[in-house]
């Protein structure tokens, strides 16, 4: 594990803003259900998968308006317009999606922590879809790098009380709703070389919608 708080405190003073503490928080993942029924098709997952390279977490955006009447340097992100960098985990790491687990420390300035995002590196997910009339094997693999921004987080950060650890949950049967059972091949595997199938995955994968923090005892 890399340690990037040096680097992190001396982005902030380069800003010449008053000083941030820092407090390193546990970071984990929720693990995901293996099998669920949606509108008579049933998903059972062998392996949910996610090769991950970073996860970054922004602060709330600041009034548009502040900006132009307060105009100020871009030394980092925290200055754009948008919202700036508060935390960061840096991997690589390997999630099962299926057993959860620790990720390891993140270091975050003290305030408020609107969203999330994070660095896929790849992602595969394995087992089997039962349609009223036959059940075929799944074998979805993304290899790609791919990037997923505005995770739900909507937390404080305080240096004094820290939350015991932050939890991520990855919404497995939203990310699979949008597949069309009538894609399905007559005897399998069903995989992502159909072009409409892969693109509708990977559009619900990085959708910030179907991913979560959350403070956990």
């Amino acid at each position: 594990m890399v340690d990037r708080r040096p680097l992190l405190l001396l982005l902030l003073a380069a800003c010449g803003g008053p000083a941030r503490r820092t407090v390193d928080l546990a970071l984990a993942v929720e693990a995901a259900p293996a099998s669920w029924t949606t509108e008579g098709v049933t998903w059972t997952l062998s392996e949910a998968t996610l090769e991950v390279a970073a996860l970054r977490f922004r602060e709330p955006a600041p009034v548009a308006w502040l900006d132009l009447v307060l105009p100020t340097a871009h030394a980092h992100p925290g200055h754009a317009p948008d919202a700036g960098v508060v935390g960061e985990w840096l991997g690589p790491a390997s999630l099962d999606l299926l057993q959860g687990g620790a990720l390891g420390p993140a270091t975050f300035f003290e305030g408020p922590v609107a969203e999330g995002e994070g660095e896929l590196a790849r992602a595969h997910l394995v087992g089997t879809v039962a349609l009223p009339d036959r059940v075929v094997d799944v074998d979805f693999l993304v290899d790609a790098p791919q990037e997923v921004l505005g995770m739900h987080a909507d937390l404080e950060v305080d240096a004094d009380t820290p939350p015991a650890r932050l939890v991520l949950a990855l919404d497995l049967p939203g990310v699979l709703a949008g597949l069309d059972p009538s894609t399905v091949p007559a005897a399998g595997p069903w995989t992502l070389d159909e072009p409409a199938t892969r693109n509708t995955l990977i559009f619900d994968l990085v959708h910030g919608s179907r991913w979560s923090w959350k403070e956990s005892p």
